[in-house]
């Protein structure tokens, strides 16, 4: 079933918070790359006397050959990964929402057909039937081949009905329509 494989308007905003973080470690990790020189001062206390002193201290760090490149270009490439996938979430979205809506316009074509062209035809046969059977015309098997055919199409027309309805949910599922709808958690 390809209605599983579309991606729902909350699945490409997961995908877009992925993306987000993986911009956010970028930049955490070029932060990393830079080296901090630290200061720290105070007021030391000695003994019973009161005797105080100011105390100032520092740390530079030796200048290393390390860049963080290797962190800097994973983040990057996780980002470029949450793109694609962000990107072939949407092109599956199109394709599946395309078929659906296609799907739906044939269901709707075929039912009008035969709302205005196959069902009114079968009805007049069975009509027909039924009144050269009351002349003795027919046979009863005649009767019940005729009966058969209309029943025949108005299950056709309503396979086609709960085909257009499922396919119009499925569309409204993908598209995100109702997902702010509060449920009633099962109480109506």
């Amino acid at each position: 079933d390809m209605a599983g494989d579309a991606a729902r308007p909350v699945d490409i905003a997961l995908l877009e918070r992925q993306r987000a973080a993986a911009r956010a470690r970028i930049r955490v990790e070029q932060t990393r790359a830079t080296q901090d020189i630290s200061l720290r001062g105070g007021v030391r206390y000695f003994g019973q006397d009161g005797d105080a002193a100011l105390v100032v201290g520092g740390a530079i760090p030796l200048g290393r050959n390390d860049s963080n490149r290797g962190n800097i270009d994973r983040a990057t490439a996780e980002s470029e990964a949450a793109e694609a996938d962000i990107a072939a979430a949407k092109a599956r979205s199109l394709r599946e929402r395309s078929r659906l809506i296609a799907e739906m316009v044939m269901a709707s074509q075929e039912v009008r057909r035969i709302d205005a062209e196959v069902l009114p035809l079968a009805r007049r046969t069975l009509d027909q039937v039924n009144e050269g059977y009351a002349r003795g015309g027919f046979r009863h098997s005649d009767v019940i081949d005729a009966r058969r055919t209309l029943e025949a199409v108005e299950a056709r027309r309503i396979d086609l009905l709960t085909s257009f309805r499922l396919a119009a949910a499925a569309l409204n599922r993908l598209d995100g329509r109702y997902a702010d709808t509060p449920t009633t958690g099962g109480q109506p």
